[in-house]
């Protein structure tokens, strides 16, 4: 099942979610001070993804997919993580709607998970540049697919 060239941004869904999503992180980044600065550094984790993510996304958009298994479950998990990860976050913080779920935690907590962001993202970083090409967000073998052994790990 050759597969030519895929555009990133090939369907309007696509294009509708990425304008929702850069409007909710705008709303969001305006309610910072109601939500805390917890909330700021995971507004500022989350375009930093983005911008480590899309370079990468837009050079192997040119490979070509050899075999790709993305079938229901594939579909549903990864659609799953992205709202339960994603979106339900950025809609909670751009939105007072809920706002019945909130809880208190205490300032430690906020600290812990602001300083464990630093480590995530390099490993974040540095996964996306050691696989290089063959980078995929999916199950896909593309042409010229290598296993990559050197990385992160470097002995």
């Amino acid at each position: 099942m050759a597969n030519k060239q895929r555009p990133i941004m090939a369907s309007l869904p696509a294009v509708v979610t990425m304008l929702l999503g850069i409007a909710l992180l705008i709303l969001a980044a305006f309610r910072w001070r109601d939500n805390g600065w917890g909330s700021l550094v995971w507004l500022l984790v989350m375009v930093a993804m983005f911008l480590i993510r899309t370079p990468h996304s837009l050079r192997n958009s040119a490979n070509v997919i050899v075999d790709a298994h993305k079938d229901r479950t594939e579909v549903a998990l990864l659609g799953g993580m992205f709202l339960t990860m994603m979106v339900l976050p950025l809609f909670h913080l751009a939105t007072d709607l809920l706002g019945f779920a909130n809880y208190g935690l205490p300032a430690w907590a906020t600290w812990i998970g602001a300083l464990a962001q630093l480590p995530f993202l390099w490993l974040f970083w540095r996964s996306h540049a050691d696989l290089g090409r063959n980078w995929s967000p999916g199950l896909e073998v593309r042409e010229n697919h290598a296993l990559v052994t050197n990385g992160t790990r470097r002995q």
